[in-house]
Formats: structure tokens, C-alpha cells, sequence
């Protein structure tokens, strides 16, 4: 529960803070794998984890990660997995010269 409160809970994350978003990252990667490996595989499906998560990005990149997950919703609900994933690629794009 605390890995989960932990990416669930606190305030927005600031737009345009590159390092609070790696951070946010770092720990919804760990939540992940934390879950994994004490396999709470439901809690990375659970729609209501994933939106609390997504409460804490800036409006800004919700925005676009509302048009990342639009094809996934094509065919799947989204997952935390997608989301982390979502965070990485971010965060490379933020940190890449």
C-alpha cells in the first residue's frame, strides 16, 4: 500500500519541472516492480490506481497522455504499465540534448 500511496497521492507535480517528473517516474517504476514481485498483479490493471496516478501529472501532460492511451483504448483499458511506460519516454524526450 505504501509504494501504491506513494505515485497516488500528493499534490500535482509542477509543469515544466523535469526533475519531479523523472522522480514521479523513479517511483511509479519501483511501485511496478514492487507489485510485481509480490504479485499484486491486480493493482497494475486497477483503473482507479491508474487514474489517482494520472491526477498527479500536470494538465499539460495529461494532455498528451490522453492522446498516448487514445489508441490503447481502442482495444484495452490502459494499465499502470503504459503509463510508466508513457513516464519513460517523457522523461528521455525532458533529459535528451
Amino acid at each position: 500500500r505504501a509504494y501504491i500511496d506513494m505515485i497516488t497521492t500528493g499534490d500535482t507535480l509542477p509543469s515544466g519541472d523535469s526533475n519531479a517528473l523523472r522522480n514521479f517516474y523513479v517511483s511509479t517504476r519501483d511501485c511496478i516492480a514492487t507489485l510485481h514481485q509480490m504479485c499484486y498483479t491486480s493493482e497494475l490493471t486497477s483503473l482507479d490506481v491508474l487514474q489517482r496516478t494520472i491526477r498527479r501529472i500536470p494538465g499539460d501532460k495529461r494532455v498528451k497522455w490522453n492522446d498516448f492511451v487514445r489508441n490503447i483504448c481502442r482495444t484495452r483499458e490502459p494499465t499502470l504499465l503504459d503509463l510508466e511506460r508513457w513516464l519513460k519516454d517523457c522523461v528521455e524526450s525532458e533529459f535528451n540534448p
